[in-house]
């Protein structure tokens, strides 16, 4: 008996096509939200050190940690 020949065939990976997919259906972010992250992130630090320069200036002899 006699195997039959098979066809060679291309095999894929539904995972793979799938990520590729979702990938080119969501853009990366455009450029005015990245910009605006990164200034809300800069902000964030900037309130910290605002609040304990207002801290030391209503008290000067208490040292803010």
């Amino acid at each position: 008996m006699v195997q039959p020949k098979k066809i060679p065939e291309c095999y894929q990976v539904d995972l793979i096509e799938t990520l590729i997919q979702e990938q080119q259906d969501t853009p990366p972010p455009g450029i005015e939200k990245v910009l605006v992250q990164a200034i809300e992130q800069e902000d964030e630090g900037e309130d910290t050190e605002t609040n304990l320069s207002v801290k030391w200036l209503e008290d000067p002899t208490e040292v803010p940690s």
